[in-house]
């Protein structure tokens, strides 16, 4: 087991240090969409999305490195604000846990509305529940 686990250390290490270069794609592309948009008044059709795309992968990818070098932003300060000033174990496995899988089901729920919509022909409408934004 320890030797799966300093395994999957060793690659979230490689993985996150070599896709941290992805920012400099990133900057290097926006630097790029705001000379071509302010400057020249021709903004680029697909910088946006691709601004989009290399963040999404640079967030999801280097997620194992922040965790793998306790460098996420924890809600350890939220806990222990009203709490005894004592560290929780389980509060960081419970907390890198429980937000994403909350935000993955709001995801999951406005995808599913919006599916259903679409299907129906009702594509007017983005929130699945009146009131509620995704």
């Amino acid at each position: 087991m320890k030797k799966i686990v300093a395994f999957i250390d060793k690659t979230n290490e490689w993985v996150g240090r070599v896709s941290s270069w992805s920012v400099i794609v990133l900057a290097l592309i926006v630097t790029f969409e705001v000379i071509m948009r302010y400057v020249f008044n021709r903004p680029s059709l697909g910088a946006f999305e691709y601004v989009k795309y290399i963040y999404a992968f640079h967030f999801m990818i280097v997620a194992g490195f922040a965790l793998l070098h306790n460098a996420h932003a924890n809600i350890d300060i939220f806990i222990l604000s009203f709490l005894i000033k004592q560290t929780y174990p389980g509060s960081d496995f419970l907390f890198t846990l429980l937000l994403p899988l909350m935000r993955c089901s709001s995801i999951l729920r406005n995808n599913f509305c919006m599916g259903i919509m679409g299907f129906q022909g009702n594509i007017m409408e983005y929130r699945c529940i009146p009131g509620i934004s995704g």
